[in-house]
C-alpha cells in the first residue's frame, strides 16, 4: 500500500537546523524499515523548504493521527529548561515560555515592518514626482510650447530647467 502524506504539520524534521533527510532516513526510516513497518521510503526535494517523499508500508496504517506523527518521529518538544536566545538588542536573554520570545520577536518584526514601509514610502514619492515631471514635458511637447524635433538634447533640458518653461 502505497502512502502520499499531505498536511502534515510545519513540524516536518527537514526544517530543523542540523536535521537533514539523510540523517532522518539512516536514524528514523532505516529503524522503521528493519522492524517492517515500511518497505520503502523516497524522498525528491524541489528545495529545502518544499519536502515530498513516498513510504510504502507493509500494512494500512492506523487511523490515529498522533499515532502516524509517532510513528514516523514527525513531532518534537520544546524544553524550557535551556531557552535562551539573543533579544532585540543582541543581548542573549533567558525567556521563561515561547509566548515571550513572540513578543519580543514581535517588537523587533514591527520596527523592521515600519522602517520597510517608511522606505517605501520614499520611493513612490520619488516615482511619483518622476511620473509628474514625465507628464508635464510631455503635455508641453503636445501644446507646441517646447520643440524637440531637429533641436539638440542639451538645448532641450536648458528650455526645461528655466522657471517660465515650467508652467
Amino acid at each position: 500500500m502505497r502512502w502520499f502524506p499531505k498536511g502534515f504539520p510545519k513540524g516536518f524534521p527537514f526544517g530543523f537546523p542540523g536535521v537533514s533527510f539523510v540523517k532522518y532516513k539512516q536514524g528514523v526510516l532505516r529503524r522503521l524499515k528493519e522492524s517492517k513497518a515500511i518497505s520503502a521510503a523516497d524522498a525528491d526535494h524541489v528545495d529545502e523548504n518544499t519536502p515530498r517523499f513516498c513510504v510504502t508500508t507493509t500494512e494500512p496504517l492506523p487511523d490515529a493521527h498522533e499515532e502516524v506523527l509517532r510513528m514516523f518521529h514527525l513531532t518534537s518538544t520544546i524544553t524550557r529548561n535551556c531557552m535562551n536566545f539573543l533579544d532585540g538588542h543582541g543581548a542573549v536573554k533567558s525567556y521563561q515560555s515561547v509566548g515571550q520570545i513572540v513578543d519580543d520577536w514581535l517588537v523587533v518584526k514591527l520596527l523592521f515592518t515600519e522602517k520597510r514601509r517608511l522606505s517605501m514610502v520614499d520611493t513612490l514619492r520619488a516615482q511619483i514626482q518622476d511620473l509628474a515631471q514625465r507628464t508635464v514635458f510631455v503635455e508641453a511637447v503636445l501644446d507646441g510650447r517646447l520643440q524637440i524635433l531637429r533641436v539638440p538634447r542639451t538645448t532641450v533640458c536648458a528650455e526645461r530647467r528655466k522657471p517660465s518653461a515650467a508652467s
